[in-house]
């Protein structure tokens, strides 16, 4: 890269006690001290470097043009900041990227070790220690010149995956963001309505977080919905729509769509499956956990769980549910997932009510992320440049767009909005996980600034499955007894689901209810206190004043429990949950594992 210089209106604004030089009532001055009184000034010319991945063809000079002509006008755009800052962007082709980043960094490291350590960052005004002369009137000025990138200098690169930013950080080649985070209350709160804090504290690797998510259209941040017919609701008197906000809240209209044989609906379509807000811990079934308390524990002691399959059951009983319609059956109320864009084309037919937030997974929340180089020229310019990326739509419509009116036009739909039109022989392509948060700018080819509202709103409300962090330390930390442990327990309990489960699914609604109470019944003590009672039972029989009393009320006490424990050892599925040592060891070391791990 060529040097580059400030312009000299800017110079003259940031530079004006030492740039006017050489007139007469400064010959005095000499030449090196005016350019000493620049280098010392504090304001430092630098330029930082910015690797991003492209699925442009990164050897076409067509391509390189282009990638020149977006860094000069972001350069523009920085000068304008008055920044004295400017950028060299390295664009690497998708499926090199990492490749190339971590061979370039491990090349850097060398480097460094063979000066004793000493990193580029915060640069000595030795650095920039060159001026440029230029003319001006009968006089000159002088300017600090933009110096090249360093051979062991990388600043803000993107980073695309789970596994590559926990290896950067725990291996400290990165720089903490915490202080940057910090001000997000401040003059960045835009950047923090705009990520889900929930996605945000995933970020944090051994107390510190190293990056920044970009914000784009997460694949799987899909709400669940349940859909009520209109026309099927407005023919139930005494319910008010606002009143639903659940299935358990809509029982009321499911029955009564069900008790009208002539309503043309069925009352309800669903599965056990479609029970909102559950996390299920493994692939048994048998243990897992809600959002809002993610520990885990046995799937009956969830009352959200419990209480939705037991109306489930109760619907089911009256023959209200159906897993799936036919052809030409219609539904009264049923499920979709999807997005709020998706769910609109329901909204004309159906009352939407959100039932369960979308929950995002690793691959989404750490598939576009910028950090800081511990390598970096300066960390206060990187974050000032971070902080641009994420919130400068000029600069970001200019890294994954290029040049209006060159790699795209803006163009007036009939609604009399603009939309971007993407130029079709254009050689310039990013995409729009690559550029920093994408909310900035068009979503794509075609959108207008407005197509990103519904993607704002549920990417804020994402939830994160609770599971992530355990597994991934798990995998990493865990000792082999203690992965051989659980992985010998599942295989097990896996095994004793599918017979629970299966037994579970034949049961009416009363059988279930009546399962939960039998569930919780501790039958060792049941049957200690059968023999404490039939012992006192006999003392008092045998007792030379008869208490009559006494006797009916052991005597009861007795039958009652006989009867409590007649009606827990008849019933299969508890039998074979509470007497399965190694169900309660998988729950016992699930919780043990996830405080440790989590």
């Amino acid at each position: 890269m060529s040097k580059r210089i400030l312009s000299v209106a800017l110079a003259m604004l940031m530079l004006i006690p030492f740039v006017l030089g050489l007139t007469s009532c400064q010959k005095e001055r000499t030449e090196e001290e005016i350019i000493n009184d620049i280098v010392n000034s504090g304001t430092i010319a630098l330029t930082l470097s910015v690797w991003i991945p492209t699925e442009s063809n990164t050897e076409s000079a067509e391509f390189n043009e282009r990638l020149t002509a977006v860094e000069t006008a972001i350069n523009e755009i920085l000068r304008d900041k008055n920044l004295s800052t400017e950028i060299e962007l390295t664009a690497v082709s998708n499926d090199e990227y990492e490749e190339k980043l971590d061979a370039h960094l491990a090349e850097i490291q060398k480097k460094v070790d063979a000066k004793k350590g000493v990193l580029p960052s915060n640069v000595s005004q030795s650095y920039v220690n060159k001026a440029i002369k230029i003319p001006y009137g009968d006089s000159y000025m002088y300017e600090l010149a933009y110096p090249d990138v360093l051979e062991t200098q990388v600043d803000l690169f993107m980073i695309r995956s789970y596994d590559e930013y926990k290896s950067l950080a725990q291996a400290k080649n990165l720089y903490s963001l915490d202080s940057y985070i910090s001000k997000l209350g401040g003059r960045y709160a835009d950047i923090h309505k705009m990520i889900s804090p929930a996605v945000l504290a995933e970020y944090v690797v051994g107390g510190s977080t190293y990056a920044i998510p970009n914000n784009h259209q997460y694949t799987n941040a899909q709400y669940q919905y349940m859909l009520i017919d209109k026309s099927a609701f407005n023919t139930v008197e005494n319910i008010n729509i606002d009143d639903i906000t659940d299935v358990l809240s809509c029982e009321s209209f499911i029955t009564a769509i069900g008790a009208n044989s002539e309503s043309g609906y069925v009352p309800f379509v669903g599965s056990l499956n479609d029970a909102p807000g559950i996390m299920s811990f493994d692939a048994s079934n048998l243990i897992g956990s809600t959002i809002e308390n993610p520990a885990p524990s046995s799937i009956f002691d969830i009352e959200a769980y419990t209480k939705y399959v037991e109306l489930y059951k109760k619907l089911s009983d009256s023959s209200y549910v159906k897993k799936s319609l036919d052809d030409g059956e219609k539904a009264a109320v049923s499920f979709f997932y999807g997005t709020n864009e998706e769910v609109k084309a329901y909204e004309e037919n159906y009352y939407v009510v959100k039932t369960e937030k979308p929950v995002a997974n690793y691959e989404d929340m750490f598939s576009s992320m910028f950090a800081i180089s511990k390598y970096s020229a300066n960390y206060d310019r990187a974050m000032k440049l971070l902080y641009l990326f994420q919130t400068d739509s000029k600069i970001i419509t200019l890294l994954q767009y290029g040049i209006e009116d060159v790699d795209y036009s803006i163009e007036i739909n009939d609604d009399g909005e603009e939309y971007i039109k993407v130029s079709e022989d254009t050689a310039y392509n990013m995409s729009g996980l690559n550029i920093g948060n994408s909310y900035h700018t068009y979503k794509n080819d075609g959108s207008t600034i407005d197509d990103w509202n519904d993607v704002k709103e549920s990417n804020y409300d994402l939830s994160v499955n609770p599971y992530l962090d355990f597994a991934n330390n798990f995998n990493a930390n865990a000792t082999d007894e203690e992965k051989s442990q659980l992985e010998s327990l599942v295989a097990s309990v896996t095994t004793l689901a599918s017979e629970v489960n299966a037994l579970i699914d034949s049961m009416s609604c009363e059988e279930y209810v009546s399962f939960l109470e039998l569930l919780k019944i501790d039958i060792e003590a049941i049957n200690t206190s059968i023999s404490d009672l039939e012992k006192k039972l006999e003392e008092l029989k045998s007792s030379e004043e008869l208490d009559e009393e006494k006797i009916a009320e052991c005597e009861a006490d007795i039958t009652r429990l006989n009867e409590q424990k007649s009606a827990y050892e008849a019933n299969e599925a508890v039998v074979m949950i509470n007497s399965s040592e190694d169900y309660k060891s998988l729950v016992a070391l699930y919780i043990e594992l996830y405080n440790k791990y989590n």
